[in-house]
């Protein structure tokens, strides 16, 4: 009798347990039964895959874990102040670039403190308005500040800097050493254009990847109208590893991975439909430019002319504006998106085959800055002083997830 009332108890735990992983597969729309409805095609000789609308294997909503906050006003190390970026080695050393303070600090996976370098200054060593930060393949830290790339081995000892003729935003470091971003470039009388550019480790040599047209503005008034449209359409670039990178630009759902030398690995695409940016929506634009120039030019430009000024695309970016492509360190692409109607940030995800998997929702407030396998750091500004803190989240349903 006890053995049968054991067994009984055995298969209600079972199926209690079972019952759970059912729900929790369920809850993000799941179906690992599906086929791939896209195509693999080939294009002037390069491999072309043309995915469907629809991710593979549906929505999946991570379910993050807090287990680490770095950033303290009352700790030894000077407080992160006035803007931070970070990055994240292999084995979970955090390098944060405090741009308050022009330092790198350096934390273990435990978010010890273990030491700094850099500070404010143009001397060998020294920052100056540093504004991001990379890691290559031996660990070495490049820091991008103006003018220049200053570079420093694992343990913060400088090792050199070269110079920059490019203002550079989304950018990586190649197997080579060379430095593969996006520029923006003038091209004319208060025209621009944008760039991905190949710089050589010397700072000189110069190599043209691709070219794609900047938005138009208008200048009035010592001021560029425009200057912050939403819908403008955007240049992004992200570092999957030493030896290929991928960019796109917002106007077309198509992405082009590279190998370390610039050529063009394959492409990518999805099949969506182009957004029509609506009457609203240019209202709410305008209003906030108006509000921008009020703000920080100090200058007040009539409604009317702003509104003759400002130039729309023809439909809305397919890929969030200014706001970064990731990758996990696994050779996987993390594309932004906005969902207009529900208003809320979520990501495309493709495999490093270039298959579109999944729509990845964040719980709110939640905005990634590094993505590493099955860890998320992001930072948050704590008050109105403009300290800010780093936390890190462990993705709990990250084994759930499929990637083939």
């Amino acid at each position: 009798m006890k053995k049968q009332y054991a067994f009984g108890s055995i298969c209600v735990i079972c199926l209690t347990v079972l019952s759970v992983l059912w729900a929790s597969f369920c809850s993000n729309n799941q179906d690992f039964s599906k086929e791939w409805e896209g195509q693999i095609k080939s294009e002037d000789g390069i491999k072309l895959i043309k995915n469907p609308e629809e991710p593979l294997y549906g929505e999946i909503q991570f379910d993050l874990e807090e287990d680490l906050t770095i950033g303290n006003k009352d700790e030894e190390y000077a407080p992160f102040y006035k803007g931070l970026r970070i990055c994240v080695g292999p084995k979970g050393r955090c390098y944060v670039l405090n741009m308050g303070e022009s330092l790198i600090q350096v934390f273990d996976s435990e978010g010890q403190f273990l030491f700094s370098f850099g500070g404010q200054g143009q001397g060998p060593g020294e920052l100056e308005n540093p504004g991001s930060l990379r890691l290559d393949d031996e660990g070495n830290v490049y820091v991008y500040q103006t003018g220049r790339i200053s570079v420093f081995d694992e343990g913060g000892e400088f090792i050199r800097s070269f110079p920059l003729s490019h203002y550079l935003r989304s950018w990586g470091i190649t197997a080579d050493k060379s430095v593969i971003g996006v520029s923006t470039t003038e091209a004319g009388s208060d025209q621009y254009i944008y760039r991905l550019l190949k710089i050589a480790e010397d700072g000189i040599s110069v190599q043209i990847l691709a070219e794609f047209p900047f938005y138009e503005l208008e200048f009035v008034n010592d001021v560029y109208i425009g200057a912050n449209n939403v819908f403008s359409h955007d240049v992004h670039y992200v570092q999957l590893s030493p030896e290929v990178g991928i960019y796109g630009y917002s106007d077309r759902y198509r992405l082009y991975k590279i190998d370390s030398s610039g050529n063009l690995l394959s492409i990518i695409e999805k099949n969506e439909k182009p957004q029509k940016i609506t009457r609203e929506d240019k209202k709410l634009a305008i209003n906030f430019e108006i509000s921008r120039i009020q703000r920080f030019q100090k200058k007040t430009i009539p409604r009317e002319v702003v509104k003759s000024k400002y130039h729309f695309p023809s439909h809305k970016p397919f890929f969030l504006t200014m706001s970064p492509f990731l990758s996990d360190g696994l050779g996987n692409l993390y594309v932004p998106k906005i969902d207009y109607k529900k208003k809320r940030i979520y990501y495309d995800f493709f495999n490093k085959d270039g298959i579109y998997l999944y729509e990845i929702i964040f719980p709110d407030k939640i905005v990634p800055q590094v993505i590493q396998s099955d860890w998320i750091y992001t930072f948050e500004a704590g008050d109105d002083s403009g300290f800010m803190t780093i936390h890190r989240y462990r993705i709990k349903n990250w084994d759930q997830m499929r990637r083939d």
